[in-house]
């Protein structure tokens, strides 16, 4: 059975839901409206993501990991 690690910092949140969604920073920072050089420093804990960019990152990944194939 995988161990799961639950993320402590917003940093690691950034993180895990970037990894979770199987995306490089580039293409995680776009729909946030974001650069990858943001985003690294928000997944290096330079910088704090706002409340409106986690929501979106966060209901994404959600979103993914509900998503169900009815074939």
């Amino acid at each position: 059975m995988p161990t799961i690690t639950i993320p402590k910092t917003t940093a690691e949140v950034v993180k895990a839901v970037r990894f979770a969604q199987g995306l490089n920073i580039r293409d995680f920072g776009a729909p946030l409206g974001v650069s990858h050089a943001m985003i690294s420093n928000y997944e290096n804990g330079k910088s704090e993501p706002s409340d409106e960019q986690l929501r979106i990152a966060l209901r994404s990944s959600l979103v993914d990991a509900m998503r169900v194939s009815f074939r």
